[in-house]
């Protein structure tokens, strides 16, 4: 709307004439009652696959440091083919970390939960780079994923019953 200096709907005629932009009858509900969907997309990259990480519960389970890591792992990774050539240095700078131990299990355990793929560059008298390619297309991958996040939804449905029978015991004990 600021751009091309118009009111909303010019700018949603706008949209819809060079995207492809799925309609909804008017009067009509979405047919799913969710807020977000859980499922995960697979051979997606950049921040859907932070989202992926977040909603399903296992950005919790990272330490400070995989936290830093990862964003800087996605942003320097070359949008043609999804591979980030940087070094341990470099790695460390951007992430602000000071330890190129703590680089290395950070990206062991991406390793280990299989979002992390890692090409060993070669030694050539200088020091070898290697590349990173971080995806969530493995399927060893998703199924941690999918198994945290029906744990995470577990523990909120537990949360959810023990808040309505604390209400509950408020409300008699209110009515007595």
């Amino acid at each position: 709307m600021a751009v091309l200096d118009v009111d909303m709907r010019e700018a949603v005629r706008w949209i819809c004439g060079r995207c492809d932009v799925p309609s909804v009858s008017t009067g009509r509900h979405q047919s799913s009652s969710e807020r977000w969907s859980p499922h995960f997309r697979v051979g997606v990259s950049g921040f859907d696959l932070m989202e992926t990480i977040i909603r399903s519960g296992l950005w919790k389970d990272f330490s400070p440091s995989e936290r830093a890591i990862l964003p800087v792992l996605l942003d320097y990774a070359d949008r043609s083919n999804g591979l980030a050539t940087i070094s341990y240095r470099g790695i460390m700078r951007y992430a602000g970390i000071g330890s190129p131990t703590t680089v290395s299990k950070a990206l062991r355990r991406f390793e280990n939960i299989y979002i992390l793929k890692i090409f060993r560059g070669k030694d050539s008298g200088l020091r070898a780079i290697n590349a990173y390619c971080v995806s969530a297309d493995d399927p060893r991958f998703q199924e941690i994923v999918t198994e945290i996040c029906r744990k995470q939804r577990e523990e909120i449905e537990i949360e959810r019953q023990l808040r309505e029978e604390a209400r509950n015991a408020r409300k008699s004990y209110l009515y007595r």
